[in-house]
């Protein structure tokens, strides 16, 4: 019997977007302290982190009273494989996740998004929205949000794809099917308490139309809180 042995080859191309519900971009590769060098370094790669986080801003002016900001964003995720085993052998490659969308900051209170996807390679080529939803920041304190938008169920569930070592979460994540649905949420910050919550249909497909209207799918409720024990523990 001949071991199985599988070999991947991962691709991943993003414009992405700074969003204060993502974790920050991973910097495993920021040098250590110790060092006028090392310092130099950090800087040069803090520049290019910068340049490449913004890399879909089309426009950013916090003095104009209609648009602050203009976003422009996509992502594709594709994988190679090869695998030998005892049953036989495989290889090929997936084109896994292929988004495109905009997202629009408009009266220093107003954000609008929107993500259309296709389906595993290209299959189909629109396959609906991961998120369709505006945002009204009334303060720091409480922000609402109405329309298509990620159910946040676990944390491996909230972390965005952009930060996944691999193309997909754990199965434990997946059978609970908590996807992209239409939802109402809310979310703030009060001194050290970071709070998020809301209700979910649980309704999800291609269809926009259906999943905003036809709410015959059972519903959700989710929340979580965050304390700032920092300044506590010295």
């Amino acid at each position: 019997i001949r071991p199985l042995r599988l070999a991947t080859l991962t691709l991943v191309l993003l414009l992405p977007i700074r969003a204060a519900a993502q974790p920050p971009a991973p910097n495993d590769a920021v040098p250590s302290a110790g060092s006028a060098s090392a310092a130099e370094s950090r800087s040069a790669w803090s520049t290019l982190a910068d340049e490449l986080e913004n890399l879909g801003r089309l426009y950013k002016n916090d003095q104009d009273e209609t648009l602050q900001e203009l976003w422009v964003l996509g992502r594709y995720h594709g994988q190679y494989y090869t695998i030998e085993g005892s049953t036989g052998d495989d290889d090929g490659y997936e084109s896994r996740r292929i988004r495109l969308g905009s997202q629009a900051k408009l009266f220093k209170k107003l954000t609008l998004h929107a993500q259309a996807i296709s389906g595993s390679d290209f299959d189909p080529d629109y396959n609906g929205f991961t998120e369709l939803w505006a945002q009204w920041s009334f303060r720091p304190e409480f922000a609402l949000t109405i329309g298509q938008q990620k159910h946040r169920f676990t944390h491996d569930r909230n972390v965005s794809s952009r930060y996944l070592n691999y193309l997909e979460r754990s199965q434990l994540t997946n059978m609970f099917g908590a996807d992209y649905t239409p939802a109402v949420t809310a979310q703030g910050k009060v001194e050290r308490l970071t709070y998020y919550g809301g209700i979910f249909s649980n309704a999800t497909g291609r269809n926009m139309g259906e999943a905003f209207t036809e709410l015959d799918s059972g519903y959700s409720l989710l929340g979580m809180g965050y304390y700032d024990l920092g300044a506590g523990l010295g």
